[in-house]
């Protein structure tokens, strides 16, 4: 698998981790999908951390679009793959946590992601 196949992969990936979070919230025990606004605020728990770690992947993606970009503008994809696969990494162990309430785990991945994203793109406007 060639680094650019790689990054469409991780970008296919990362935009479908909001989705996965999102038929973990409506899989509580009688939630009703027809008023699923209404819904979303009787879910407790899991559910309710599920529907939260959605909107959270829904925030990361902007930055994970910007890095992407700035590595395909930059064909910088041989020097920063390892960094956007270690992104792509954290994005999981962040739901994950979220989801099961590892608070430490979750603010860990977090930050990790962040850094990387960050690193990502400082790299790529400095080459």
């Amino acid at each position: 698998m060639t680094n650019i196949q790689i990054l469409n992969f991780s970008l296919l990936f990362v935009l479908l981790l909001p989705y996965l979070c999102t038929i973990l919230s409506k899989l509580q025990p009688g939630f009703d999908d027809t008023y699923s606004r209404t819904q979303h605020a009787k879910l407790y728990g899991m559910y309710q951390r599920a529907m939260w770690a959605e909107l959270n992947n829904r925030e990361f993606i902007p930055l994970f679009l910007a890095s992407i970009f700035m590595i395909k503008l930059n064909s910088l994809e041989d020097i920063l793959i390892n960094e956007v696969i270690a992104m792509v990494g954290a994005r999981p162990i962040f739901n994950i946590s979220y989801i099961l309430g590892y608070v430490y785990l979750r603010k860990i991945s977090f930050i990790v992601a962040l850094y990387l994203v960050i690193r990502i793109i400082w790299q790529s406007s400095n080459p």
